[in-house]
């Protein structure tokens, strides 16, 4: 079979992708195309149907094979757009340019169920195993899957504050999987409480910068283990990026025993 240049590669995953979309679908290509080649919108007879999916495309001449797997390694600076940034469900399509075959795989379930014990975020980029079965030929089963991830989508990020408690605490656990966060939340202020899981350790370094009324507070704190509160700008956190995560939308940071409330 004919290998095609990166170029030719490309028209010809495009063209197979285009090929397969309904005519009745509406694939609006982005430009720039960063992390999504596509925004597609599904159709209701000869209407827009407001269930819109995101695609990132990508066509090779040599892709991986296991006896049930499809292997590709994508940069992780993609994954972590779809899983932090995202709101819309965003497909990876491999089109095998050789066989003239698609396949596809719902990057942010696979993210959260299939990468949630792999420290991926530290990695440059991790090669992903997409099923055989889910190969692209025929619609209304992919129509199907569309369904299902917007559904997903809408749990991910929800609109209740119980249901965005459970996500912000899965969200920021993600960023350390040593890490267990609680998070209480009245509608107004919100409380992160950070502890290592059981049989982890979570190591980092806290500066402190504070005036020298408050160091009696400190020594009551390291001594006793008395609450000490330290507002933004008497502190700073490195080698622990899920306090710099949300010291981000917190305004100060509290120190009781060995929890971390922000």
């Amino acid at each position: 079979m004919a290998k095609y240049s990166t170029y030719e590669t490309d028209r010809v995953a495009q063209n197979l992708f285009n090929s397969f979309i309904p005519p009745a679908w509406f694939p609006r290509p982005q430009n720039p195309d960063r992390h999504v080649d596509y925004f597609v919108e599904t159709n209701i007879g000869d209407k827009p149907s407001g269930l819109i999916f995101g695609v990132q495309l990508r066509g090779r001449n040599d892709l991986k094979y296991s006896k049930c797997y499809v292997k590709y390694c994508i940069e992780t600076r993609h994954l972590k757009y779809y899983i932090d940034q995202a709101k819309q469900p965003i497909f990876l399509i491999l089109a095998d340019t050789q066989t003239e075959q698609l396949y596809w795989l719902f990057t942010q379930q696979h993210i959260r169920q299939t990468l949630a014990d792999k420290d991926w975020r530290n990695q440059k980029s991790i090669t992903l195993f997409i099923p055989k079965i889910q190969k692209l030929d025929a619609v209304q089963p992919f129509l199907r899957a569309i369904e299902e991830a917007d559904r997903y989508m809408r749990d991910l990020w929800p609109s209740s504050i119980s249901a965005a408690i459970d996500h912000e605490k899965n969200r920021i656990e993600a960023l350390d999987p040593r890490a267990s966060i609680r998070v209480l939340s009245d509608g107004n202020k919100t409380v992160y409480e950070v502890q290592p899981k059981h049989g982890q350790i979570l190591n980092f370094q806290l500066k402190i910068r504070v005036k020298p009324e408050k160091w009696q507070k400190i020594l009551d704190w390291w001594e006793r283990g008395e609450d000490l509160e330290l507002d933004v700008g008497e502190f700073s956190v490195t080698n622990l990026p899920l306090i710099n995560e949300i010291e981000q939308s917190s305004c100060f940071l509290k120190l009781k025993e060995k929890k971390v409330l922000i």
